[in-house]
């Protein structure tokens, strides 16, 4: 088996102000087929699952290659990169289905926890038929490959475009590896706010894909208090890149505090570090491209 992959077609309330799919919907499909990959036999997941142990995200790095807009269909796919003793790192690709055109891709590190939340060894069954999946469509994209004519409404005048289509934009793909901070630097902006229940997935901690859309929220926030510069029309865009660290779980009801700042370590890029009630290292941490740093 080369890649674990699954169909769909977007829809029409997944799209943003833009009449794009945002960054935030293709991380909630990979998410969806990292279930995929649970509930499949081949894996021989599903009766650990139901003893209690499972697989969480520690890292992921996702970014944006083109804008599509809805009743696209999308091939996703899935294969493992690395398996280690207690975790594992894997590739997924959202591939437009017309033209096999990458949409999106990501790196995403996941740790195989047991019943009693704390890092285990990965049995080995699950190993061997991990590593039956090592290849990629495509490969993973670092740079842009793909003949001009995309096809579909990038074909069309501006001036032309219905309501329902997006501006045809398509980004120079990163290498992955957005830096991040161990803590928010000193005088850093923050602000306070409590998990919503909504926010929770079935293991009881925010979902990881929840978080990209809470620091969308807040970056917004941010910059109308003036927390990125008076330059910085660019932080307003749409996520683009992201690359997050979950380091200690947030669960319902949590007054958390979230700190955002300008990243030193890349232009147009802005950090956050989430806090606990009671101090300690950060929750999560993450760095955001906006699509007003790349254009």
């Amino acid at each position: 088996m080369e890649t674990f992959s699954r169909s769909l077609r977007t829809r029409g309330y997944e799209a943003d102000p833009s009449r794009a799919i945002p960054l935030a919907q293709f991380m909630a499909y990979f998410g969806m087929l990292r279930w995929e990959v649970l509930l499949e036999p081949h894996f021989q997941l599903v009766d650990d699952l139901r003893t209690g142990h499972f697989f969480v995200i520690r890292e992921q790095q996702v970014e944006l290659i083109r804008r599509v807009g809805i009743g696209v269909g999308m091939e996703i796919h899935l294969w493992w990169e690395f398996v280690g003793r207690s975790s594992v790192r894997i590739v997924q690709q959202a591939l437009r289905r017309s033209d096999q055109a990458v949409v999106a891709q990501g790196r995403i590190t996941c740790a195989w926890l047991g019943p009693h939340r704390r890092l285990i060894r990965i049995p080995e069954p699950h190993r061997l038929a991990a590593r039956a999946v090592t290849g990629g469509p495509r490969g993973v994209v670092e740079r842009l490959t793909d003949r001009a004519d995309d096809g579909g409404p990038a074909d069309l005048d501006p001036g032309q475009l219905s309501y329902f289509d997006p501006e045809p934009v398509r980004y120079a793909p990163g290498d992955l590896a957005l830096p991040l901070l161990a803590e928010a630097p000193a005088g850093a902006w923050s602000t306070k706010l409590k998990i919503r229940p909504s926010d929770v997935d079935i293991f009881g901690h925010v979902n990881a894909t929840h978080y990209v859309n809470l620091l969308d929220d807040v970056r917004g926030q941010a910059r109308a208090d003036g927390a990125y510069g008076l330059d910085s029309g660019w932080a307003t865009g749409r996520s683009t890149r992201v690359g997050i660290r979950y380091d200690r779980e947030v669960v319902a009801n949590a007054e958390v505090s979230i700190a955002s700042w300008t990243a030193p370590q890349r232009d147009g890029a802005v950090g956050f570090a989430i806090g606990l009630p009671g101090g300690g290292p950060a929750a999560c941490i993450g760095t955001v491209v906006s699509e007003g740093a790349l254009r």
